[in-house]
């Protein structure tokens, strides 16, 4: 792995762990509570981290297309709840994808991670698009933490 990438590979394995502690024995009433009446569920939030992850893993040339992953898109939330997966499905999406994506950072090389690319990130180069999805991943699973913690599932950490 490229030393830029070891500080950032680190921080994926850690959005794994927690990602799946996260969603570990939440009850259905817990993934599907909406905070506040209207806010994104657990699940949604699942789906939707998942989702992301899915399209940047086909950003770095791997695809791992998700059947279900357009009930997750960005800024919203799907009212038809009947059309998720459940958080299993996710959980093992997730997964699979998290193998895939720890082999790809192992295979990108400097050069690459210095290139230009179209995908979104903090700045125009793979390493952005890498550093921006990291943050993605965190983000997400803070909130997965807050919402769990406010189900009473206890704390992601400490």
């Amino acid at each position: 792995m490229t030393p830029q990438l070891a500080g950032l590979a680190k921080l994926f394995a850690t959005s794994d762990r927690l990602f799946l502690r996260a969603l570990d024995g939440a009850p259905r009433e817990a993934l599907y509570h909406r905070p506040g009446g209207a806010g994104n569920p657990m699940l949604w939030i699942a789906g939707h981290a998942t989702n992301v992850r899915a399209r940047f893993l086909t950003g770095l040339g791997r695809p791992h297309p998700l059947a279900w992953g357009d009930e997750f898109q960005r800024g919203g939330s799907s009212a038809d709840e009947s059309r998720w997966p459940d958080v299993a499905e996710i959980v093992a999406a997730w997964q699979a994808i998290a193998t895939a994506l720890h082999q790809r950072l192992d295979e990108l090389t400097a050069d690459e991670l210095t290139a230009t690319t179209p995908m979104p990130g903090v700045d125009d180069t793979l390493l952005g698009a890498v550093t921006l999805i990291a943050f993605h991943d965190v983000y997400h699973v803070g909130q997965l933490g807050m919402l769990r913690a406010h189900a009473g599932l206890g704390r992601l950490v400490g």
